[in-house]
């Protein structure tokens, strides 16, 4: 229970009623997860948040994707627009018990998808030139912002298939997210987002290197991250609302 409110991480996995905004996949997803004294955090989290907890800490996670056949729903598909690489840097937080996904950044190698993501989301979206490939199994994912020189690399091969997560779990506090919070302190909004459970399964890390987190204050990890893949992933997302304390 924090400041009252009991912790719900179960009744998001609901799909939200109404119509959703916008659909996509996510696919060749990884999660790069470490613990982090939740006070490095704090400044950088709107005051309208706690800090979700696990285990005693804090998480934040790294998680390089693909974005495919992506599309507003009242909108016709624009060509070559629907799909692009995307990075997320991101922790946890929780509103009135209620557990979300807070970014400190979003990195996309599309332009257009940068500009719209601030128009309907608020999101703090950079344009990088980002590449992706596999090979043998293998894929290896590389970003950097031309503006600051913010770099990001891993390599890694997806391992043996996970157990469906149970709600208690790590995997699950991690990943199980379905509200994204977003904007200024002044102007906060919260988007629901739907999507099966998600299918984990380990990642084998051969190589990651980043200077990411020196951009926002924050101190490199000195421990190798908690790593999940997953090959797929459909998304719906529904429109972002004011987030307003009861």
């Amino acid at each position: 229970m924090m400041k009252g409110y009991m912790i719900d991480r179960w009744t998001p996995r609901n799909r939200p009623a109404g119509t959703p905004l916008m659909r996509q996949n996510w696919e060749n997803f990884l999660a790069l997860n470490w613990p982090i004294d939740p006070t490095l955090i704090r400044p950088l989290i709107p005051d309208a948040f706690e800090i979700d907890i696990y285990d005693s800490q804090a998480w934040i996670s790294l998680t390089p994707f693909q974005v495919t056949d992506m599309h507003i729903l009242s909108a016709p598909e624009i060509p070559g627009l629907t799909n692009f690489e995307e990075l997320n840097f991101r922790t946890y937080v929780l509103h009135q018990g209620v557990p979300g996904v807070w970014f400190f950044s979003v990195d996309s190698s599309r332009l257009l998808p940068v500009l719209g993501a601030h128009v309907f989301f608020d999101l703090p979206y950079h344009n990088a030139t980002i590449g992706m490939s596999k090979d043998n199994g293998g894929i290896t994912f590389s970003s950097r912002r031309g503006r600051d020189d913010t770099e990001f690399s891993v390599a890694w091969k997806p391992g043996r298939l996970l157990a469906a997560s149970d709600v208690d779990s790590l995997p699950y506090f991690l990943t199980e997210r379905y509200h994204v919070y977003a904007g200024s302190k002044e102007n906060i909004t919260r988007t629901q987002i739907h999507h099966s459970p998600w299918a984990l399964s380990e990642a084998n890390i051969s190589f990651f290197r980043s200077n990411i987190f020196s951009t926002y204050d924050l101190p490199h990890p000195t421990t190798a991250p908690i790593a999940y893949a997953s090959h797929q992933m459909g998304v719906e997302f529904w429109p972002p609302m004011p987030l307003v304390d009861e």
